[in-house]
Formats: C-alpha cells, sequence, structure tokens
C-alpha cells in the first residue's frame, strides 16, 4: 500500500479534531483565568490607591483649613477661618499637584456641588448614582473599586465622605485618577498569560500527537501484520467507491482465506502460525500496485481494494498473489506450503459497499474451495448455489451423527492376475430429498466448513469394523482409508486407531492409511512423527496422488511409507501424452530403488493396463478392474479372489465419482 493511501482522511481527520479539541479549550481557558486574575490583582492596586488617596487629600483639606482629622473612612470638616472660596482654591491648587489626579469635586448633604475643578460646574446638581447616594447617606464606605476590564473607562473615582465634628453628614469628596496607564500594564500581563497558557497548551498537543497518533494508529492497523485492519479498509473503500462511482470506474474487492490455518496453528502453536501469518502479509503486500489497500480482517483472512481494476486487472493481481505464496514459509525450521482460497467481486456491479462485496467475494471464495479452484469470481445467481452449501453442511453433519453416510470398497489387484490384494472404502451419500451426492463435492464442503476429521473418523470406524469382520471369516485382503490434511496433523490420530483396533480385534497390518503428498508435506516433522506412531502399530502408509505434490523423492524416502500410488490423471495421459508416461517409467524406477510397490489409479482401459504392466507397474485400481461393492458385495467376491470388471452401470460412476476420491 502506498504511503499516500497510508495518510488517508480517517486518520487525518481524527487527530485535527483532537487538535482543534484541544488548542480552542486550552484559548479560551487562557483568556478567562488572565482576565479573572487581573480582576483580582486590579481591585487590590486600585483599592490600596485609594485608600492612600483617601489619606493624602485628608492632608490637603488640613492644609486648606477645611479639614481637622480623619475618623475611619471619613474626614472630619470645619468652617474654614478663611473664606470658603478661598480655601477650596487653596485645596485645588494643591490637589492638581497629585499627578494622579485628575479632577476634584465636593458635593454638600444634597448633592449640589460646591466645588469642582472644573469652575463650571459649580452650583449644579447632578443625577446622583449609586455611588454617591451611598456616600451621602452614609451607607457605604468609601471603595467602589469597579474591573477595569468590566468598563471601557480609564479611570477611577473616590468618593470621601465629610463630616461634622458631630458625626452629621457634611457632604461628599469626589477624586477621579487616572488609570490609564495601570489598565495598559494589565493588558499587557494579560496577553503574556494568555500566550504562555496557549505556548504550554501547544507544548503540550506536541507531546500528545504522536501519543494520539499511535492511539489511533491502534484502532485502524492489526497489531500483528502491521497491515490496516477492517475498520481501515472500510473507511479508505468508501473514499475509493465515491471517487470511482462519480467517474464511472470500477473497483476489485478481493478476499484472501488460507487453506487449512488452524490445522497448521494446531500442529505447529500459535507463535509460528503468527510468524507464517507476519510473512505472509509481507509477500502480499509486495504484489500491490501504487494505490492498491490491503487490510487483515481476522485470523485468516486478508482483503484487498483495487481502485480502477477490471477482472482482467484483477486476476493478474490475483496470480501474484499466488505466486508470492508459492515458495515455502519457513517454521520449526522446516518449509511449510500455504495454499489460498480467493474470491472476487466488483464494485459497482456486485455491490456498492464495502460490506455488501466482501460477502459477494466470500461467496466466491467458498465457491473457489468447494471446486478446488485457487479463485473465483463472484457470479450473479451463485446466491442460491451459497444457500444450498448451507443447507448441505447442515445435512452432512446430520449424516454424520445418524448413520446416513454408507461404505462401499473398490478392489486393489494384481495387473497380471487380477488377484484382490486390498480394497479402498469410499464414502457414499443417499440424500433423503436430493438423492446420491457426487462424492468429490460433499468431500469439498466437508474440507471446506472444517468436517473432513469428523468424516475420516466415521470412515476410519466403519472400515476397521468391516476389516475385524472380513478377517474373521479368513480373509487377509488389505483396508484402505483415505485420511484428510486435518487428520494427518492431528496427534491424537494414532491414539484413535490404535482405540478402534483394539475394541474390533482387527489385524493393523491389513490397515492401510492413504493420505496425499501434499498433507505428508505441510507440516514434514509433525506428519513424520505421527506416521511413525502408526507404523509403530503395524499400520501400514500409502501415498496417494503421487506425483502431484511439493514433495522431494530424498524427504519421502524418510517418511515411513509401504506404498505409492500414481494419480490417476497420469494414466489418462497414456497413450496421449508422451510426458505423462515418461514420468510414470521414473515414479516405476524410484520405487524399485526403493523396494517400494507402486499402484496406478484409474486404470479404466485394457490398453492402459497393458502399458502399466509393460512399464513394470505390479499393482492397479479402476473401473476396468472392478466396480465399486457394498460391503457384503466385497466380503464375497473378495474371497473368490476378484471383484469383477466393469459393466456400463460402473463406467457411468467413474464419471460421476472418481474413484481416488474418498
Amino acid at each position: 500500500m502506498s504511503d499516500r493511501a497510508f495518510r488517508a482522511n480517517p486518520l487525518r481527520r481524527y487527530l485535527l479534531g483532537v487538535a482543534l479539541g484541544v488548542v480552542v479549550p486550552a484559548i479560551a481557558l487562557a483568556w478567562l483565568l488572565s482576565s479573572f486574575v487581573l480582576m483580582r490583582i486590579s481591585s487590590n492596586i486600585v483599592h490600596a490607591g485609594s485608600s492612600e488617596v483617601t489619606s493624602h487629600v485628608a492632608g490637603l483639606l488640613q492644609q486648606s483649613g477645611l479639614a481637622t482629622d480623619m475618623t475611619g473612612e471619613a474626614i472630619v470638616v470645619n468652617e474654614p477661618a478663611r473664606g470658603a472660596a478661598d480655601a477650596w482654591g487653596h485645596f485645588g491648587a494643591l490637589a492638581q499637584r497629585n499627578p494622579n489626579t485628575v479632577a476634584v469635586r465636593a458635593y454638600d448633604k444634597d448633592g449640589r456641588i460646591v466645588f469642582a475643578t472644573n469652575p463650571g460646574l459649580v452650583g449644579m446638581q447632578p443625577t446622583p448614582d449609586a455611588k454617591l447616594s451611598a456616600a451621602l447617606t452614609g451607607k457605604r464606605g468609601t471603595r467602589f473599586a469597579a474591573s477595569l476590564f468590566g468598563s471601557p473607562s480609564r479611570s477611577y473615582a473616590t468618593f470621601i465622605p465629610l463630616k461634622t465634628v458631630a458625626g452629621v453628614p457634611a457632604g461628599v469628596l469626589e477624586v477621579v485618577q487616572d488609570l490609564g496607564a495601570l489598565r495598559g500594564e494589565l493588558e499587557v500581563a494579560r496577553w503574556i498569560i494568555t500566550l504562555g497558557v496557549l505556548g504550554i497548551s501547544l507544548a503540550f498537543l506536541a507531546l500528545l500527537i504522536p501519543l494520539l497518533r499511535r492511539l489511533a494508529l491502534r484502532s485502524f492497523i492489526d497489531p500483528l501484520t502491521n497491515l490496516p485492519n477492517h475498520a481501515y479498509l472500510e473507511a479508505a473503500a468508501k473514499h475509493v467507491f465515491d471517487r470511482h462511482g462519480r467517474s464511472g470506474r470500477s473497483v476489485a474487492v478481493v478476499l484472501l482465506d488460507i487453506d487449512r490455518f488452524k490445522a497448521i496453528n494446531d500442529t505447529l502453536g500459535r507463535r509460528h502460525g503468527d510468524r507464517m501469518l507476519v510473512e505472509l502479509a509481507k509477500r502480499l503486500k509486495g504484489q500491490l500496485r501504487l494505490g492498491d489497500y490491503i487490510a487483515r480482517l481476522g485470523g485468516d483472512e486478508f482483503a484487498l481494494v483495487l481502485p480502477g481494476a477490471s477482472e482482467g486487472t484483477a486476476y493478474a493481481v490475483v496470480e501474484r498473489l499466488a505466486d508470492a505464496m508459492k515458495r515455502p514459509f519457513r517454521a520449526t525450521g522446516r518449509g511449510v506450503h500455504l495454499d489460498a482460497s480467493i474470491g472476487v467481486a466488483l464494485f459497482p456491479r456486485d455491490g456498492i459497499d464495502l460490506h455488501s462485496l466482501l460477502q459477494r467475494a466470500e461467496k466466491a471464495m467458498y465457491r473457489a474451495k468447494s471446486l478446488r479452484l485457487p479463485m473465483r469470481f463472484y457470479r450473479h445467481g451463485s446466491d442460491s448455489r451459497a444457500s444450498h452449501s448451507i443447507y448441505l453442511e447442515s445435512d452432512l453433519r446430520e449424516a454424520l451423527g445418524s448413520g446416513g453416510l454408507e461404505q462401499h470398497y473398490q478392489a486393489i489387484c494384481r495387473l497380471l492376475t487380477g488377484e484382490v490384494v486390498a480394497v479402498e472404502a469410499l464414502a457414499r451419500w443417499q440424500h433423503p430429498t436430493l438423492g446420491r451426492v457426487p462424492t468429490h463435492e460433499f468431500i469439498a464442503l466437508a474440507e471446506a466448513t472444517g468436517l473432513a476429521k469428523s468424516l475420516d473418523d466415521w470412515a476410519l470406524a466403519v472400515a476397521i469394523r468391516e476389516l475385524a469382520r472380513w478377517s474373521r471369516s479368513g480373509s487377509n485382503v488389505g483396508m484402505a482409508v483415505n485420511l484428510s490434511a486435518q487428520s494427518v496433523s492431528d496427534p491424537e490420530l494414532p491414539t484413535r486407531v490404535r482405540r478402534l483396533l483394539e475394541a474390533s480385534q482387527a489385524p493393523a497390518n491389513q490397515l492401510i492409511l492413504e493420505i496425499t503428498e501434499r498433507s505428508a508435506l505441510e507440516d514434514y516433522e509433525s506428519s513424520a512423527g505421527i506416521l511413525t506412531q502408526l507404523e509403530a502399530l503395524g499400520v501400514r502408509i500409502a501415498l496417494d496422488d503421487f506425483g502431484t505434490g511439493h514433495s522431494s523423492l530424498s524427504t519421502l524416502d524418510r517418511l515411513p511409507i509401504s506404498s505409492l500410488k500414481i494419480d490417476a490423471s497420469f494414466v489418462r495421459g497414456i497413450g496421449r501424452r508422451n510426458k505423462d508416461e515418461h514420468l510414470i517409467r521414473a515414479l516405476v524406477e524410484f520405487s524399485r530403488g526403493i523396494d517400494m510397490p507402486l499402484v496406478a489409479e484409474g486404470i479404466e482401459s485394457e490398453a492402459q493396463r497393458s502399458w502399466l504392466l509393460a512399464a513394470g507397474v505390479e499393482y492397479g485400481q479402476g473401473f476396468l478392474l472392478a466396480q465399486v461393492a457394498t460391503a457384503a458385495q466385497a466380503l464375497s467376491a473378495s474371497s473368490a479372489g476378484t471383484l469383477g470388471g466393469h459393466d456400463h452401470q460402473s463406467v457411468n460412476e467413474s464419471t460421476e465419482v472418481p474413484p481416488d476420491v474418498n
């Protein structure tokens, strides 16, 4: 995924919201706090100043002969020895020498101005305000400090009550001070405080943003693989769909699911499973185009959004993803192969939002699993097939628990004589309403839904019970049972097989467990240990579909394998493809070199049998040699040494249900 794509809108919007949520409230809080603090500071300054002014003015009045003393917060006045006008004039001259004094006014007890530094005011009786009225009536003291920030005023008035010697109110003296300089200083202080708080907020935000980013990334990023998660993909996909919806271009949504990953986790342990997921995430991310998105949805599921991708483009990207998975993943010192099933849906053809597109990609993915294909595109009409699979899975579970399945048998014979040396147990399901369900269909369904091990347990129990019954009747024919990859990697498998053998008294050396190359090598160390325990019980191990997996001959030589089965696809190529014939000859040489019997599967013509005999293959299986039979038919025919050749019905059965599929 590109850096540009990684910086998509969700995270940016989140961090911007947090930044605004921190800075804006911090500025507002700083402004309110500074206003409150400075109001208290200015009030204290002015109050202190007013007391000082009161004392100073009382002294000036004494010098002018207008006052004799000061009692509390009031000035005691007397009749001046000289004329009142001269006394007040002398006082005014003294008062104006005070640099903080702007104006002085004296009121008599009726509120009439008897003195003012502005002579035009003398004799006026202004409308009394609350402060003046309180001072005249003696109900308030001299301190009437107003907030410098509650009013645009740059001055402050101190009202000094005047009383006679007998304490009778004689009037009020008003001294107005210019506090402009103080107000300016306090305004500067407020800005300094505000900017300081803002600076602290920004510094805090600078420390907070990386933490917030990490927290935000936790909500958008998968912690194991460091890929985006479902929440991030959903937000990014909405942006992509909006843009491409306007331009009319398609977008591919890809869902990738790792096959049998639970078995790998159970066998190797979660730690090794997590390592493989991390490595897989790196490989997948490395195959994307610029602008593509990838996310881990959880567990072993990954989703991709490919902007502007048609079916052809999506197919090319998926091919690159599949190629990246071909190299073995290292776990416990050995290479482990991972396979994936992939479903693809297209915007806007299959849906217009991520939820519906992922649903349809999932249906396509499960369709790919059921068909054993690496990928499928969603097709309209497949919903009904998906519903069919859901109901069929439920019916299969019920059939496993209620005896709704049957086991039939097909002979493995000597090609030269037709002698039956073993039979292979094959599951059959006669559905009560659908009729016979093709074996490959319900086997694939069991593997896709986690029922494969339950199906194996049922097949083992029935086959071992039949083997014991046949052995008691004197038959020495072997019984071959196919096992899925889920069972081969199950550490409890040897214990279950031992208990079944002991309970039925079946001969262990006549039980043959067939496994595929892929299941044997998927987790080599674990599989080798499990197979060795089975061999110790006396059970024989056959390698099925030989030649179709990823095995190396040296690796197979170290597994406790007792026989090899050539895949039917090579047998079908006899007489038609030289490559298949050369490969069969090479397998014959290999089996001779390690002294291991070779069985050819899917023999349906005399020409194939003759060619295989000439090439040195000793054993074979197929409808030319023996048809599929019930348990009673198989026991009767094996006692006679043959299960008979094919007829018209058996050929049709071969076409419908491949004999090499359990």
